[in-house]
């Protein structure tokens, strides 16, 4: 049985504070997508909503809200996104980013520099908390070994491949995918 304490850094599960001890014994799951973010906000004693309403005047894609512990996520999005955006409002509880935080589009011209640093650091979060070095680590030896490609001798085409192969393991993006490897700096000639 793998827990979370086996798969983050002591760091990262000090980020949840009081309840770290519960988060550090989640079980990883067995299967894609490896982590059960409803188990997450069960311990955080979060209530998670979806709807196909918009959500504010942008049409972001969820929130979280504070006051009520509460976080809405778009149903008619891709699962893709939808887990994304789950994991990226659990960045707004567990870092206390106060107030309705808006899982947006951080280009917007009207978003002021303090929610852009939001929106950046529960990016951050997210990624680590759905794509963990450790299981990325190990997938991508799994990939490699199952698809009999040359470690030592990659192609861009065999990078294209893993991204995508990891970004199903992982229920996210190839985008999403293709920046968590690049910023943990795997794959580096």
């Amino acid at each position: 049985m793998v827990t979370f304490e086996d798969i983050y850094s002591k760091e990262f599960i000090d980020l949840f504070g009081q309840k770290k001890e519960e988060i550090k014994q989640i079980e990883v799951l067995e299967e894609p997508p490896y982590i059960n973010l409803d188990k997450i906000s069960d311990i955080l004693q979060i209530n998670v909503n979806y709807t196909n309403e918009n959500i504010n005047e942008y049409d972001d894609d969820g929130k979280y809200d504070d006051e009520i512990k509460e976080i809405t996520l778009k149903q008619n999005k891709p699962s893709t996104r939808k887990h994304f955006t789950y994991a990226h409002e659990l960045g707004h509880a567990v870092l206390g980013h106060s107030g309705i935080s808006l899982r947006a589009n951080a280009s917007k011209s009207d978003i002021d520099i303090l929610r852009r640093n939001k929106e950046t650091v529960a990016n951050q979060f997210a990624a680590k908390l759905i794509m963990p070095k450790k299981l990325l680590l190990d997938e991508i030896e799994k990939t490699i070994k199952e698809s009999n490609l040359n470690e030592n001798e990659l192609t861009e085409g065999d990078f294209e491949f893993i991204v995508k192969k990891l970004a199903e393991s992982f229920n996210v993006s190839v985008e999403a995918m293709r920046y968590r490897i690049l910023n943990l700096g795997l794959f580096v000639k």
